[in-house]
């Protein structure tokens, strides 16, 4: 054994309190001071932790109950605390836990000997977030003892210092399952073989076109790993880049590449209806072998969830006067982060993982009102049909509400017009909007899954305010509250997960 470690266990050995039978009870109620918050409601609702130190257990040799303790800090309230009890049965079974009260308040302990396991579950409040408590709880299964000391007919284990990632209860329920983004290194690799690890793409003149019935994709894909630049065309319809349809939506990429480019099994995943862009694809690295040798082979995979811009039907005195099915989507150039195939993600959260939907959700303050086109009926001389584009900074989504019947009640409709469906990322949404003073509300309820992908959570909000003179001008529609509830299972909409 180290000796750093055997004078620990030495120390801990000399300053142990007698082994004391019964209840158990506080060895310490120390907590460290002072604390000082560094974004804790957002850590708390991101990614809440507990960090474990010198975790420990003291017990008479041939008995079944004795003294088990550790040092533990909550990463989100920056605050330190000892969790110690003395009298602890350490001979329950696997399946019973018995908890011990921690030095801070709201905070308990657990521990198991059969299986080197601590638990700890607690609850707090921040100080940038008063009005929320968060309640956690979690546990942690621990390799063997770094060692063991027997002396005076007692033997004392020590562990390694570790951490729990609990599960959030409240204010909402998340499990330990952080969205799984790519990895992104401090310094991107300038050799192939290690570039793989992080694999990126970089995508040039996308353009989709829809034609009647005939659809068509075409891009440039540059593998950054190797350099290798490959053109795809791709024949589809509508079974393939709609999401009603939910069918196998990867595409062999026909295109062709440079000689001697080393890239192979290019395919493409493209939904229009999510604006859903995925690439997998195999290549070769030969910076890791002699001049003679094989190369060896890698295989990743990336995705990017993005609006397409889009052209659209030519309209004049509300006529169309273009054929609504045809219609181009281009995509500036843009990098796809992705996974290395060992690496690849068990499953994917619909809610795009370039950013927080949750926390972003959370802290919603307004809406952007984008657009809005108010049609007149000219036998009734008033507003007969409306359509609003409005911009949700909470999962960063833009929906389009379309032709929707203007009650001029001051009540609240929903959202579904005539010609138009609701967006498939909100789970409700209804509009309020009385022309006679261009007041205009919507109240809308959507999904996020970024934290949890098992367990989505939805959110509810209701935001008014008033229509700008220009309809291409912006304006903020004021959010008077946010709720939410976790629904317990994965979102009901969107494509089909895993995406691999």
């Amino acid at each position: 054994m180290p000796s750093c470690q055997y004078q620990m266990l030495t120390l801990l050995l000399f300053s142990a309190a007698t082994l004391a039978t019964g209840h158990s009870t506080f060895l310490s109620q120390r907590q460290y001071d002072p604390s000082s918050e560094i974004n804790c409601k957002e850590i708390s609702l991101t990614q809440p932790e507990w960090y474990l130190y010198d975790p420990s257990f003291t017990i008479f040799t041939g008995g079944t109950t004795g003294d088990v303790g550790f040092a533990a800090y909550n990463v989100a309230t920056n605050v330190t605390f000892d969790c110690y009890a003395r009298g602890v049965d350490l001979a329950l079974p696997v399946n019973r836990t018995e908890w011990h009260n921690c030095g801070i308040p709201n905070t308990q302990f657990s521990f198991s000997e059969l299986s080197n396991s601590f638990g700890l579950r607690g609850s707090w409040i921040c100080n940038d977030a008063p009005d929320l408590t968060f309640v956690a709880n979690g546990s942690v299964e621990l390799p063997e003892a770094l060692g063991c000391n027997t002396e005076a007919a007692q033997r004392w284990c020590l562990y390694g210092n570790n951490a729990i990632n609990p599960a959030l209860s409240s204010p909402v329920n998340i499990k330990p399952f952080p969205a799984w983004y790519p990895r992104t290194p401090y310094e991107y690799p300038e050799r192939c073989v290690e570039r793989s690890d992080y694999p990126t793409w970089e995508l040039h003149d996308f353009v989709y076109n829809h034609t009647g019935n005939e659809q068509s994709v075409s891009l440039t894909v540059i593998n950054i790993m190797n350099g290798a630049r490959q053109s795809c065309l791709l024949t589809t319809n509508e079974a393939q880049s709609r999401a009603s349809a939910h069918a196998p939506r990867w595409m062999d990429c026909t295109g062709a590449s440079q000689p001697g480019s080393e890239v192979s099994g290019t395919q493409i995943q493209f939904d229009h209806d999510y604006g859903l862009l995925g690439i997998r694809q195999s290549w070769k690295c030969h910076d890791n072998v002699a001049s003679n040798d094989e190369p060896d082979t890698y295989t990743g995979l990336g995705y990017l969830v993005t609006p397409l811009d889009c052209t659209r039907p030519v309209t004049h005195n509300g006529e169309g006067i273009s054929d609504a099915s045809t219609y181009t989507c281009s995509l500036p150039t843009r990098n796809i982060s992705g996974y290395a195939a060992y690496d690849f993600p068990p499953r994917m959260p619909h809610t795009s993982y370039t950013h927080s939907c949750t926390m972003n959700s959370i802290n919603s303050t307004g809406f952007i009102l984008q657009h809005y086109e108010v049609i007149t009926d000219p036998d009734k001389k008033k507003p007969d049909m409306a359509t609003f584009k409005v911009y949700n900074p909470g999962p960063g989504d833009t929906y389009r509400i379309q032709n929707v019947t203007v009650e001029g009640d001051g009540l609240w409709h929903k959202c579904q017009g005539s010609q138009d469906t609701l967006p498939w990322q909100l789970f409700d949404c209804e509009y309020l909007f009385d022309p006679s003073t261009s007041r205009l509300g919507v109240q809308f309820q959507w999904y996020c899954d970024d934290r949890d992908p098992y367990n989505a959570i939805i959110f509810s909000t209701n935001a008014t305010g008033k229509l700008p003179s220009g309809t291409s001008d912006m304006a903020t529609l004021n959010i008077s509250s946010v709720s939410w509830k976790s629904t317990g299972s994965s979102m009901k909409r969107g494509p089909e997960l895993p995406w691999v």
